[in-house]
């Protein structure tokens, strides 16, 4: 059965540049993915430093209302 499996697979596969090639393509792909969930990591844990800190939060959220604030009471102002 051995012989025969090995009889049908190309003779391409048996050389050195394909195993090195496909262990390239896997070991890319493992390296790829652990970088995706490394940086995965880094902006929930970012989100969830910003939600343990709310009143850095509403700063921030105060800071982003004012151009509208001074829109409304210039709106006002010219009523």
């Amino acid at each position: 059965m051995k012989s025969f499996v090995a009889s049908c697979r190309p003779a391409f596969t048996k050389r050195f540049w394909f195993k090195l090639t496909l262990v390239y393509t896997l070991v890319s792909l493992v390296g790829i993915k652990s970088l995706i969930s490394v940086f995965d990591f880094i902006i929930h844990y970012r989100h969830f430093n910003e939600a343990m800190q709310p009143a850095a939060v509403l700063q921030t959220v105060a800071e982003r209302l004012k151009p509208v604030r001074r829109l409304i009471e210039s709106a006002a102002l010219d009523t």
